[in-house]
């Protein structure tokens, strides 16, 4: 098994990079990709098409023990994570109307509340700045340079805002 387009000891400047594998045996099935220096990682499985995969790791800042599994088979690459220091930043921001309690429509089943909305806002800029810098690479671009405003936790992305 082996990572096509990040390399271990690689320092990246975005929370949620893209990785592309290789197994060198055609293969299907799954495999499980965590990062081991999150304190609340989950392992999440990722689909294998004709012996690739691709998979998405939310980074945190410093050190990522990044593991990857397929069988018996453990790679482990380390990357570091440090967010460029920028005056100019993305800030997406939820606005809730000043009459309004801030919840969104959707299937009665799933969570429509304001924190909800925050997350799913935030995965959503983390994706579109991990796909940039995914596609500044294919085009020989050296690196990508881009910041989100984030919170101190590194988790929240997105600003409440309440609106007259």
């Amino acid at each position: 098994m082996k990572i096509l387009n990040l390399n271990d000891g690689d320092t990246i400047s975005y929370h949620l990079p893209l990785f592309i594998g290789d197994l060198e045996l055609c293969c299907q099935g799954d495999v499980t990709v965590w990062n081991s220096s999150c304190k609340k990682t989950n392992k999440i499985e990722w689909p294998i098409v004709d012996g690739r995969f691709k998979a998405l790791v939310k980074l945190v800042c410093g050190k990522n023990l990044i593991c990857i599994e397929w069988g018996s088979e453990l790679l482990t690459l380390t990357l570091f994570f440090h967010p460029p220091l920028f005056r100019h930043y993305v800030r997406p921001v939820y606005i809730i109307c000043s009459d309004d309690d801030g919840y969104f429509q959707g299937p009665d089943d799933e969570d429509c509340s304001p924190q909800c909305a925050q997350e799913k806002i935030t995965l959503a800029a983390m994706l579109i700045q991990s796909f940039t810098a995914e596609k500044c690479q294919n085009m020989d671009f050296k690196e990508l340079h881009s910041s989100l405003s984030m919170a101190k936790t590194m988790n929240q992305v997105v600003k409440y805002s309440k609106v007259n």
